[in-house]
């Protein structure tokens, strides 16, 4: 996504409705990413065990990732608390 000076709209969010804008909804892609990471969560747990760290290190990264989507819908329903950066 491509970010324009101190503007708050990003390229890529045009699948946002002024009401998902307003009220800190997350948008249709933003969704569709948490799904994508659910896919990865469940088949990384498929797969054979090859090292000790593997699922925590995957949860530490995939908790981050979250965080990075859901922190965008907090910020749209809070920008006077949440900074855009």
């Amino acid at each position: 996504m491509e970010h324009h000076g101190d503007e708050t709209n990003y390229v890529g969010e045009s699948d946002m409705s002024v009401n998902e804008a307003t009220n800190g909804q997350l948008s249709s892609q933003e969704h569709t990413l948490l799904e994508i990471i659910a896919v990865v969560w469940n088949g990384f747990g498929s797969l054979p065990k090859q090292y000790d760290n593997d699922i925590t290190d995957l949860r530490h990264h995939i908790d981050a990732i979250n965080n990075i989507i859901l922190s965008r819908s907090a910020s749209r329903a809070n920008p006077d608390i949440v900074r855009n950066i």
